[in-house]
C-alpha cells in the first residue's frame, strides 16, 4: 500500500464520520425544533384560554374558572398578565424553534 492510498483511505473514513455526526446534529435539530412547535401550541391554547375562560358565579356552591381574587376586576387584570406572560413564552418558543430549523438547515448544507 502506498501513502497516497493510505491517506485516500483515511480521508474516506473522517468523510463518514463527519456524515454521521452530521446525521446526528441534524436529527437533534429536527427534535428540537418539534418540541418547540409544542411549546409554541401549548402556550398560545393556554393564553387563549386565560383571556377568553372567566366564570365567577355568585355562589360558592357552584364552579369558577380563572379565579383568583374576590373581584372580577381584579381577576381581569391576573388573567390578562397571565394572557401576556404565555403569549411572550410562545414568542419565546417561536424564536427558538426558528433557530433549530436554521441550524438544521445549515447543518444538512455544509
Amino acid at each position: 500500500m502506498s501513502v497516497n492510498q493510505i491517506q485516500d483511505k483515511s480521508s474516506v473514513q473522517s468523510e463518514v464520520v463527519h456524515v454521521k455526526e452530521s446525521s446526528k446534529k441534524s436529527t437533534l435539530y429536527s427534535i428540537l425544533a418539534f418540541l418547540g412547535f409544542i411549546g409554541v401550541t401549548a402556550s398560545i391554547v393556554m393564553g387563549f384560554y386565560k383571556m377568553l375562560v372567566y366564570e365567577n358565579p355568585d355562589s360558592y356552591l357552584l364552579d369558577s374558572k380563572n379565579v383568583h381574587v374576590g373581584g372580577d376586576a381584579y381577576n381581569y387584570i391576573i388573567n390578562g398578565t397571565h394572557t401576556t406572560a404565555y403569549f411572550v413564552l410562545a414568542l419565546v418558543c417561536m424564536v427558538f424553534t426558528c433557530t433549530m430549523l436554521v441550524l438544521n438547515e445549515m447543518n444538512t448544507k455544509g
